[in-house]
């Protein structure tokens, strides 16, 4: 289960990088899920629940990053690439930070 919140800076290449314990929650091929504004991240073994055309499946590096697609971080105008990660429970929530 994820909660709590943090504020993230997305690097140049569109990587966020998390901690260690939350990846091990999150597996290596996490599953990312545009809605709306924001973008929801779910672990890997939970996208046999979403249609195959709204997910993308994710990788992490060996510096604990996953890299969100460029057309991804676009659509939704990360202005400065700050963002809000959320826990919401069965998905952490991506969200611009609003300046």
């Amino acid at each position: 289960m994820f909660y709590g919140t943090e504020q993230k800076k997305l690097d140049k290449k569109g990587r966020l990088s998390f901690p260690k314990e939350l990846l091990k929650e999150l597996g290596n091929r996490p599953i990312i899920l545009k809605r709306g504004q924001h973008l929801r991240l779910y672990p890997g073994a939970s996208k046999e629940q979403f249609r195959p055309s709204q997910i993308r499946e994710l990788r992490v590096d060996g510096f604990n990053r996953i890299l969100i697609p460029r057309d991804i971080i676009k659509s939704l105008s990360f202005p400065g690439r700050n963002v809000i990660l959320t826990g919401e429970g069965d998905h952490l929530a991506i969200r611009r930070k609003v300046l």
